[in-house]
């Protein structure tokens, strides 16, 4: 699985006929999360017992917004376009603004901090981003609104409406 930096997300492989579906649970190969946003293909390298080898890539297609939760606590991750657009997600009362706060509250302790990394082309737009999630997520989430931290990063090569990261992780 590559993404559109031409960066390797995932590896699988194997022996004999390639299978009719790959599922693949959003993990790169360094163990973190792959965030919404971004175009995904499979790229399949095939070879043959003669040594010839062939590349085929796959239709690009782009990942749901999706929770992750592990012994650390719940990831949430999702396309800014998706948080700020899609049905109103992000807006007081959505379906993910509500899950995420759920969780937080449920899986994090109230005296640790959830984080909100917001990432963007650029400063300005990703401290936009991180803050009006952090402003929509505050209300919810037990214990001071100190507690969400924003934080930023910047990315030429992000997608336009940039990415996000939700977690309740020490």
């Amino acid at each position: 699985v590559v993404d559109s930096r031409g960066q390797t997300a995932m590896v699988f492989a194997g022996q004999g006929d390639p299978p009719a579906d790959i599922a693949w649970d959003g993990q790169r190969l360094d163990g973190t999360p792959a965030p919404p946003g971004y175009t995904y293909s499979i790229v399949l390298e095939a070879r043959d017992p003669a040594g010839n080898e062939r590349r085929f890539v796959g239709d690009g297609f782009t990942l749901p917004a999706y929770r992750r939760l592990d012994a650390a606590g719940p990831v949430f991750l999702v396309s800014g376009d998706d948080w700020l657009h899609a049905g109103g997600v992000g807006a007081a009362g959505s379906g993910l603004l509500l899950e995420a706060a759920a969780a937080f509250n449920t899986h994090v302790p109230a005296e640790r901090p959830v984080r909100v990394v917001a990432t963007h082309r650029s400063a300005v737009e990703a401290e936009r981003l991180g803050r009006l999630v952090a402003g929509a997520l505050g209300p919810l989430v037990i214990g001071p609104a100190s507690r969400i931290e924003v934080q930023t990063r910047i990315e030429p090569t992000a997608p336009a409406g940039g990415t996000l990261e939700l977690s309740g992780r020490p």
